[in-house]
């Protein structure tokens, strides 16, 4: 396989566009490469320099580790736990790392940010993480991919909604439901 063709599979299975590689590699190497430049080494037409070709290397090294889930909770409402959580997906994203942001405020900001009125529609067909934990819907029926929603193309990553019906939880007391989520989510962390 050529240098070549090992960089357009490697874009590829980190399911990164031109535009995404170039953005990652700009922000990770301090460079103002552009689109055409990726094409170029795509295509052979230019040597792939060696630091892109290390930073990709490491880019796939930390694909194949198993997902790291960051958590930010607060019971008092607006200290920044919805801003913070999507400027960290939206940071992350940005340097090539896979995303899943899970809504888990019943009051749904991120959803709602995210999705606007389309929210209530993927509730309506069974897609939020109160039908994972409380209906027992298997969480990858659950994610919104970013390919399937316009506004989380903007963002890049993929989204688990949440809806008012979620603060049902708080009353579900069942010894073990503390653990769902974390059960629920081995099943997608190395996906």
């Amino acid at each position: 396989m050529t240098k070549s063709e090992w960089l357009r599979e490697s874009r590829e299975h980190l399911g990164l566009s031109q535009t995404d590689l170039r953005n990652l590699l700009n922000t990770a190497l301090n460079r103002s490469y552009d689109k055409s430049r990726i094409s170029r080494w795509e295509n052979s037409k230019e040597n792939i320099p060696a630091e892109v070709i290390k930073q990709i290397e490491s880019l796939m090294a930390t694909r194949k580790k198993r997902a790291k889930v960051i958590a930010l909770a607060n019971q008092k409402g607006g200290v920044g736990k919805t801003t913070s959580s999507l400027n960290i997906a939206a940071a992350l994203r940005r340097v090539g790392r896979r995303v899943l942001l899970i809504d888990l405020d019943p009051q749904a900001s991120a959803s709602d940010w995210l999705l606007g009125p389309k929210g209530l529609d993927y509730f309506r067909e069974g897609r939020s993480i109160y039908h994972n934990l409380l209906n027992d819907r298997p969480i990858e029926e659950c994610i919104i991919r970013t390919e399937e929603e316009e506004n989380l193309q903007l963002a890049g990553f993929d989204l688990i909604s949440s809806h008012i019906n979620l603060a049902e939880a708080d009353s579900r007391r069942e010894p073990g439901f503390e653990h769902a989520l974390a059960e629920n989510l081995d099943r997608v962390a190395n996906g």
